[in-house]
């Protein structure tokens, strides 16, 4: 654990170095310095890299890549766990962890063909729920499954529910 904090103060004070020289070079050479719009992000790229590595130290993460890379979605269950087939759609709530706000979710049937969440029917309401106005067309009972995908391309693990036939 040393040794990762060694490294970590490191990269603080290297990414806070060149914060403060591309904030100096910005100040001091001012519009005729040449230098672009992209010089503020050089900026920001660098405080926030900083704050970034300085907060893993806190919070004592052995590993920086964590928060750089936060960890895939897990589907922990779905409520109600069956539907009826239906063309109407049907409240669907997704427990789980690691949920990120522009989350989609793929569906499964039980012919195997991928369906993906439409955005306007999903409600981002935390890091651990998600509510789908789910709609199965009216057809296909049986065993779905549903996965959650977050933005950067981290998938959950696929869970289970089914669809029954009108009147089950």
């Amino acid at each position: 654990m040393k040794s990762i904090v060694s490294v970590g103060i490191l990269l603080a004070t290297v990414a806070g170095i060149v914060g403060v020289v591309v904030i100096g070079v910005g100040l001091s050479g001012g519009a005729s310095s040449g230098l672009s719009d992209t010089a503020a992000g050089f900026i920001i790229l660098g405080s926030d890299f900083a704050f970034i590595v300085l907060l893993a130290l806190l919070k004592g993460v052995a590993d920086v890549r964590d928060l750089l890379m936060p960890p895939a979605p897990v589907v922990s269950g779905v409520s109600p766990t069956a539907y009826p087939v239906s063309n109407h759609n049907q409240a669907m709530t997704i427990d789980g962890s690691n949920f990120r706000s522009g989350a989609s979710l793929t569906f499964v049937n039980p012919k195997g063909m991928q369906i993906e969440s439409a955005a306007p029917k999903l409600t981002f309401v935390s890091s651990s729920q998600l509510i789908y106005q789910f709609n199965n067309g009216g057809e296909w009972e049986g065993t779905w499954s549903v996965v959650v995908n977050n933005p950067g391309g981290q998938s959950s693990n696929p869970v289970s529910f089914t669809v029954t036939a009108p009147g089950k």
